[in-house]
């Protein structure tokens, strides 16, 4: 990723966060760099925004295991939620 790019990603995603929000968003940007930028040289920030996308709405939310919500997708724990609000 260029350093440009680079720059560009990081101011877009400083965004103020409230105290008990800002652990979860810090944990996100962290298994970004570490999960997708750091497997992709981006060419410009249309090109990292398209595999960022992609990333976080087909893997990140879809099929990934997250340990704070018992190790289950983002998705799958919504339809859980879900199924258990309907049955209460």
């Amino acid at each position: 990723m260029s350093r440009e790019v680079h720059v560009r990603f990081c101011e877009s995603a400083a965004v103020r966060l409230r105290c008990a929000t800002r652990p979860v968003a810090e944990s996100l940007f962290s298994t970004l760099e570490f999960e997708c930028r750091a497997l992709h040289d981006f060419a410009n920030l249309d090109d990292a925004q398209a595999v960022l996308g992609e990333y976080i709405d087909h893997f990140y939310n879809c099929q990934r295991l997250h340990s704070t919500i018992d190790y289950c997708s983002p998705v799958e724990f919504e339809i859980a939620s879900s199924l258990r609000k309907e049955t209460a």
